[in-house]
């Protein structure tokens, strides 16, 4: 062994050698797109500066900007984008260039017109410093897990610019962003504040322990999905120091909010700690946080609205879930049409079986029913998935339900013709075919076939059993639902 040891000796030592001469790997540089410069006939937006002493900050003063964009119309609420340490994002010829893009981006109407704000960290005392990172209240206002910050922007900042322009209310036209600090900055209002922000863009954010942000990791995970869209960018040349290491954090972040089901993307690059890779990629990041809303996360509010009601009324345990999309949201006569049972409804307009599954730790799984019966799959061919498709989703809805509550019935109320809909008859028959024959082999599960006895002897769907949309169920249509499941609800 130590003839071994004198033998790899040399060779450990030349190792060591090698990889201390090995130079650091730099951080990439990232050119600019076409979306961060000047184009010739596009409008400009008008930015103007501006200082502010914050009471909410007792003793600061900051400066803060506004980008106004040429579209911008008066008479409309208009979509609003808080920056952190505004300086740096409203740079004209920097590394962000938010005005550009703003303006290249709103010109092609791949944006809303959104007015801009961005806001410089407080300082305590005269001057300014020259470089606003060395704002002295910044890390503190910044890196502090707390609802401060939010009551700044909410209580002092939008008010203010709303005294001249008119500002929407709506959460899910606000956006806030902010890089390294100012990154875990956005992302706090945003968790603090939904009511208020529902976009988060962070840039090399500071997901470490400066002033505790690594405990999100772990508050995401235990904390009830809010309904937040957030892209995090980073690079994995990023920072590496004793409040830990930027890259993984962010990592940890990803895992984390994909993990809670959040509206989540990542822009990952070979950056450091800088804007290059932030700056241009920010259109495309721009782009995809100001997307129209798209299920699941588009049902976010009729989900909260559940959770509302279950805080002032707990549904009962073991009682029979009614779930699904719009026909089942718009029978209000459930409880009198069943009234030897215990039963509510948690049906959500416009969605489709997918939708049922991803929802499901928050409406179905809490109550623990005995029995549900879902009515959902129109919807997801009307929206072009394959017969064969709506079978895979109806099986991972069963399969979510059944991996925490295995003995729990559930019912599949069949896709129902409807005049609105008949060209997809075929279809519609298909998957109720699939799924029907799915039942059959499995335990506690059950089929309510309703196609056929919704058409009349023209063989095509009566009339009578519609409201005018030609799509739902009228009063009479609701009245033999309820004498087709009725024979099903007993095992």
């Amino acid at each position: 062994m130590r003839h071994l040891a004198c033998f790899l000796f040399p060779f450990i030592i030349a190792s060591v050698l090698s990889a201390q001469s090995e130079k650091p790997i730099e951080p990439q540089k990232y050119e600019l797109g076409p979306d961060s410069n000047p184009v010739a006939g596009v409008p400009e937006g008008k930015v103007t500066r501006h200082t502010w002493k914050s009471q909410v900050f007792e003793g600061t003063v900051r400066d803060y900007y506004l980008y106004v964009p040429a579209q911008y119309d008066a008479t409309k609420p208009t979509a609003v984008m808080v920056f952190q340490d505004g300086h740096a994002y409203v740079n004209k010829t920097g590394e962000y260039r938010v005005p550009v893009v703003f303006d290249n981006l709103i010109h092609k109407q791949e944006i809303p017109p959104i007015i801009g704000i961005f806001v410089d960290p407080g300082h305590r005392g005269d001057p300014l410093p020259e470089s606003r990172w060395r704002a002295n209240n910044r890390s503190f206002e910044y890196d502090t897990l707390s609802d401060q910050y939010s009551k700044l922007i909410l209580d002092e900042i939008l008010p203010e610019v709303a005294r001249s322009f008119h500002l929407t209310n709506d959460p899910k036209q606000r956006a806030i962003g902010g890089a390294s600090s100012g990154g875990i900055c956005a992302w706090t209002v945003a968790w603090e504040r939904p009511d208020a922000f529902r976009k988060v863009l962070s840039h090399i954010g500071s997901f470490t322990n400066i002033r505790g942000g690594h405990n999100y990791q772990a508050m995401i995970r235990k904390t009830a999905r809010k309904p937040i869209r957030v892209l995090l960018q980073d690079g994995d040349r990023d920072l590496n120091n004793e409040h830990g290491n930027w890259w993984l954090a962010n990592l940890e972040m990803e895992s984390s909010l994909q993990f809670a089901k959040y509206d989540v993307k990542t822009v990952w690059g070979h950056g450091g700690h800088s804007g290059s890779h932030g700056g241009a990629t920010l259109p495309d990041s721009l782009r995809w946080l100001w997307r129209a809303e798209e299920a699941p996360y588009k049902f976010d509010d009729e989900i909260k609205a559940f959770e509302a009601a279950d805080q002032l009324k707990t549904p009962p345990t073991g009682a029979i879930l009614f779930a699904g999309a719009s026909s089942i949201r718009l029978w209000s006569t459930l409880a009198q049409d069943f009234p030897q049972r215990t039963l509510f409804n948690r049906g959500f307009g416009g969605s489709m079986l997918s939708d049922n599954t991803f929802f499901a730790d928050q409406i179905v799984i809490p109550y623990k029913p005995k029995l549900i019966l879902i009515q959902a799959g129109g919807n997801d061919i009307n929206n072009g998935k394959s017969p064969e498709q709506v079978l895979v989703d109806f099986k991972a809805y069963v399969a979510k339900v059944r991996g925490k509550l295995p003995e729990t019935r559930i019912l599949y109320m069949g896709i129902n013709p409807s005049p609105a809909r008949w060209g997809q008859a075929e279809k519609q028959k298909a998957a109720n075919r699939l799924i029907k024959e799915f039942c059959q082999q499995g335990t506690n599960l059950g089929f309510i076939d309703q196609f056929d006895a919704m058409l009349g002897p023209d063989g095509k769907p009566r009339p009578e059993l519609y409201v005018e949309d030609q799509l739902h169920p009228s009063e009479a249509g609701y009245q033999l639902r309820t004498r087709l499941i009725t024979p099903h609800l007993n095992p």
